[in-house]
């Protein structure tokens, strides 16, 4: 995944293709303990959403996962950016 400052470090985290979760932010590796956790679509090297506790970035995940299966594995052309939203506002 391409972090902020445009480097791609491989970062400890967890993978459940085609999806990692580590724990940090796009400005890189948090700490243990920090309380946030990035959801990344590996394929693509994109980061798709930060949250308080890995459980939001799973079920993010597997919400992406169940659209994008419908679009034959690749990621739709419908916007997942309202999907992406409401899992924001429930991690708070």
């Amino acid at each position: 995944m391409r972090l902020e400052d445009g480097t791609e470090p491989e970062l400890p985290g967890w993978i459940a293709r085609p999806f990692g979760i580590f724990r940090g932010t796009d400005a890189g590796p948090g700490y243990h303990g920090c309380h946030l956790y990035t959801l990344a679509h590996l394929p693509s090297l994109r980061l798709v959403a930060t949250f308080r506790t890995a459980r939001h970035c799973k079920a993010l995940a597997s919400e992406l996962a169940r659209l994008w299966v419908r679009w034959g594995g690749g990621e739709p052309t419908e916007d997942s950016a309202p999907l992406i939203e409401r899992h924001r506002r429930e991690d708070v």
